[in-house]
């Protein structure tokens, strides 16, 4: 059954959510308290140090299939595929188009979702308040997950949508435990005359 498309008022006015900058002038002020070498260091190649590493940090995710423990344990990001929970998510460049409505249905990707991940459930030092940590991921990372997911989505851990993501990083890290110690007693054991 086809349901007509409202076309929605594009110059209503709009509720917008305050967006606040991480690297402020506080910010700046309060790091060169802290560690007074950055004294030398101008605003910019501060920045430029910092958008640095979150590039190399974005380009590890995507690279690699089991996700990226974060420095100073302070979790884990990782990239995972699922289904998603409802099929209703609306096409709205083509419902205008064609006047009903068109949902997504994911073709490129076999009807699943790409998500980014965050957990720092199972770090190995906790979190004092972890519950109330999160992520949220800016709009080139999720642009660029959304490029190299429809590309190989294959490659990536399928989990169901009741399953605990901590769950999936504890098997992930037993089983890297598990190859950095059979690796360790091949180099031991290895004998290159036999």
């Amino acid at each position: 059954m086809m349901k007509s498309f409202i076309k929605h008022n594009l110059n209503e006015s709009r509720y917008r959510k305050d967006q606040y900058e991480v690297i402020s002038k506080t910010f700046l002020k309060e790091a060169r308290e802290k560690f007074p070498k950055l004294k030398t260091i101008s605003d910019i190649d501060i920045r430029n140090i910092i958008h640095g590493f979150n590039k190399e940090i974005k380009n590890a995710i995507i690279d690699n299939r089991d996700g990226v423990e974060l420095p100073e344990s302070l979790g884990y990001l990782m990239i995972v595929s699922c289904q998603p929970k409802n099929n209703n998510a609306v096409d709205y460049a083509k419902s205008k188009k064609y006047g009903v409505t068109v949902y997504h249905k994911n073709w490129d990707t076999d009807g699943r979702l790409g998500k980014i991940i965050y957990s720092n459930a199972s770090v190995k030092y906790k979190v004092r308040d972890r519950e109330i940590w999160g992520f949220a991921p800016s709009r080139d990372f999720s642009r660029e997950v959304s490029k190299v997911f429809r590309k190989n989505w294959m490659n990536y851990i399928e989990i169901a949508n009741d399953e605990w993501v901590s769950k999936l990083i504890d098997q992930q890290n037993s089983k890297k435990e598990y190859r950095k110690k059979y690796m360790e007693n091949v180099v031991k054991t290895y004998n290159e005359f036999e």
